[in-house]
């Protein structure tokens, strides 16, 4: 790998621990696992979530995945409502966290 090449990965690496501070002042972020797929939920500060399942990433849905992936089209919003309106998933559903709860398997916040 080049020089270059490693630079611009560190940064990336910078810029996306950076992102989660600020989305981290109005959200708790939790990866999400049940027994028919994986999401991550941006839950707000009443409780509400909005959720990115599996078909809304890259590679196939991790933990290790969704702590380093990219969300920095978030920066900004405060409510489940902003992030629901600024992803483009205006037909998206906002839910109370604990009906997520339900059917999780497991959860793990980052």
């Amino acid at each position: 790998m080049k020089k270059e090449e490693i630079k611009r990965r560190i940064q990336n690496m910078k810029d996306r621990r950076e992102d989660m501070k600020v989305i981290k002042e109005y959200f708790k972020v939790f990866f999400i696992k049940t027994n028919a797929y994986n999401m991550v939920a941006f839950v707000d500060k009443e409780n509400k979530c909005f959720c990115f399942g599996d078909e809304c990433f890259d590679e196939r849905l991790t933990f290790e995945y969704a702590k380093n992936a990219d969300y920095s089209n978030i920066v900004g919003c405060e409510t489940a409502e902003d992030v629901k309106y600024i992803t483009g998933a205006g037909d998206g559903e906002i839910y109370d966290f604990e009906e997520i709860e339900k059917y999780a398997e497991k959860i793990l916040e980052f």
